[in-house]
């Protein structure tokens, strides 16, 4: 399992800014990062979304990483400059080593 955490993810929260004239614009800026988070990656399997009482629209993949909890699924993570929305995070044993995220890839979102 953790010769399979190969790939390195960002997290991103949005963020609320002033855009000048009264109004409000979101941005999306990186959660700190030290060290590095390494996930394993796979596609989610049809039956899993209905697993997880998710649609499979909801959910395209699934990430592996160690155990974090400042992760919200108001966030989304990057993989290889493709952003993420995150619909669910789970730790599958309750043991606080791994979590497991559930994602969907933003309709034409690249960074």
């Amino acid at each position: 399992m953790i010769g399979d955490l190969r790939h390195v993810v960002t997290f991103q929260q949005k963020i609320e800014t002033n855009d000048g004239l009264g109004g409000k614009s979101f941005a999306w800026k990186d959660l700190a990062q030290h060290p590095l988070d390494y996930a394993a990656i796979r596609q989610a399997a049809p039956g899993e979304s209905r697993r997880y009482q998710r649609n499979t629209a909801d959910m395209n993949a699934v990430l592996t990483l160690r155990f974090r909890d400042d992760l919200t699924t108001d966030m989304r993570v990057l993989i290889d400059d493709r952003a993420y929305e995150i619909s669910g995070i789970a730790d599958p044993d309750g043991r606080r080593r791994m979590i497991e995220i559930y994602c969907f890839a933003s309709s034409g979102i690249s960074v």
